[in-house]
């Protein structure tokens, strides 16, 4: 059997330094490495510069020797070089570089994560935090308490997520006059990092007089608390006991580590218990609480949280251009001019551009503030925008084509029956349902379906005509492994 050739990188972080013709390379272990000069020094970074990309071990052997003009004699050199950097960690196999391979990426659940800092000087370290939950592919917004701005500047953290940092309860506008409650429906986990024994206690309590303590009282979403704090707080019964109450009210608690207390001199610090978790364990533990929330099915937003939701988005961008898979069906299966039905149209991109096309186009949305500012985009398109809930609709036209960019999929299982039904009746014989879905696994906002699984459960009304692959936008956490499904409207239910 021909062994696998291994594909080399440079790692994330090469621990290199350079400077007056030398190289230091750092290994792991503060034995692990070494110092070069010379063309032992050009040589080791000749071989990182190749190795900026993923590269064939052989291949970047052979282009560095192709590239200096050396001969074979001198190839030992090069692999050496290449041994050298693998061992000290400077270079690492393609697979370990740290960012996961895009199908094990598009399998992972990923969510919206409020992460909320609260005043321990641990908080100045929360820019870290939000950088690796965004590199994990989370959407994130940050809540602070007063003291927490002592530690760490709101803009720095507006900069990191491009959201507005939230300070305060009164800091609401008229389209969210409690900030609170915006952020308690808006986020799928709530991450209090860290964590200090007064919100513990204001939590423990009740006490919503806090940005904080109110967001983590009133989210339906799973609460994960980061203690941080010296040992005498940790130690203390009253922490102990607001501790062990907010356990067995359902909220998280990760375990404190070891660290340095700060109120110490630094020549007089010792590792103390009570530091919080370790930034990297912290994600983790987020993303087990989303895969638990996935598991137990979407927590679907209600009608005042769309419209949360629609009112913060720029005035013309919701998700962005049309997709060109909705444009190319549309093309196909409706001739213009056709009558088209948009439900769900969210900013009214589809409506918009299938008006364009020459078509009589009907756009809904659940949504009265998706409505109107869909239509103040451009009041003069020729599209009729109504407010409607397709699960009981007042919408009695025929259509030659229903669109569907994400409705279905956030139709709660007791309506979903009744959301067929009414797309069969609003369609004619023959005509076409595009339909867009997120794939498996579901997101934490709108459920995921597979073929076979919307074969299934359109076939007394359609024939499914094409299942095709594709992405689709969430909100504004980025694209989404989709299907888009083409179902022809049988002539009568079977």
């Amino acid at each position: 059997m021909t062994q696998q050739r291994r594909r080399l990188v440079c790692a994330p972080n090469p621990r290199v330094l350079t400077g007056g013709g030398n190289v230091w390379l750092f290994g792991p272990g503060p034995s692990d490495g070494c110092a070069l000069e010379g063309d032992s020094a050009e040589l080791v970074l000749a071989v990182l510069e190749r190795a900026r990309e993923p590269i064939d071990e052989q291949r970047l052997v052979s282009e560095i020797v192709t590239a200096a003009g050396a001969d074979l004699s001198q190839r030992q050199a090069i692999d050496q070089a290449v041994a050298l950097l693998v061992r000290v960690g400077a270079l690492v196999h393609a697979g370990d570089a740290g960012d996961a391979a895009p199908e094990a990426r598009a399998a992972r659940v990923t969510g919206r994560v409020l992460l909320a800092v609260t005043g321990a000087v641990g908080s100045a370290h929360a820019p870290h935090l939000v950088q690796l939950l965004l590199r994990a592919g989370h959407e994130v917004r940050v809540a602070m308490t007063r003291a927490a701005r002592r530690f760490v500047s709101r803009r720095a953290l507006e900069a990191m997520t491009h959201r507005r940092v939230d300070g305060g309860l009164w800091e609401g506008s008229p389209s969210r006059p409690a900030p609170h409650v915006e952020l308690a429906g808006w986020a799928d986990v709530v991450v209090v990092c860290p964590c200090t024994a007064t919100t513990l206690s204001r939590m423990a309590a009740g006490d919503c007089s806090e940005l904080v303590s109110a967001v983590a009282t009133t989210t339906r979403a799973p609460v994960l608390l980061v203690p941080s704090m010296n040992t005498g707080m940790l130690d203390a019964p009253t922490v102990a006991r607001n501790l062990q109450s907010l356990r067995e009210a359902g909220f998280f608690v990760a375990h404190p580590g070891t660290g340095h207390e700060v109120a110490e001199a630094p020549v007089e610090r010792v590792p103390r218990r009570g530091v919080g978790a370790a930034f990297a364990d912290v994600v983790r533990y987020a993303e087990l609480l989303l895969e638990r929330a996935s598991a137990a099915g979407p927590r679907l937003p209600s009608r005042a949280e769309w419209n949360v939701e629609h009112e913060r988005l720029p005035a013309s961008s919701d998700d962005g251009p049309v997709d060109p898979d909705i444009v190319a069906a549309l093309q196909q299966h409706a001739p213009a001019p056709s009558r088209v039905l948009d439900a769900g149209t969210g900013a009214g991109h589809v409506a918009r551009a299938a008006a364009l096309q020459g078509h009589t186009v009907v756009a809904t949305d659940f949504s009265e503030t998706a409505i109107r500012r869909a239509q103040a985009v451009d009041p003069g398109a020729p599209v009729t925008w109504l407010v409607d809930d397709a699960t009981q609709s007042a919408v009695h036209a025929v259509f030659d084509i229903c669109i569907d960019r994400g409705c279905f999929g956030c139709t709660p299982l007791s309506r979903r029956s009744r959301y067929l039904e009414q797309v069969a009746r609003w369609l004619r014989p023959g005509g076409v349902w595009l339909l867009k879905v997120h794939q498996t696994p579901a997101t934490l906002r709108a459920y995921a379906f597979d073929v076979e699984e919307i074969r299934e459960m359109t076939a007394p009304w359609f024939e499914l005509v094409a299942a095709n692959p594709s992405l689709m936008r969430f909100g504004l956490a980025g694209e989404r492994p989709s299907w888009t499904f083409e179902l022809r409207r049988a002539s009568s239910k079977r």
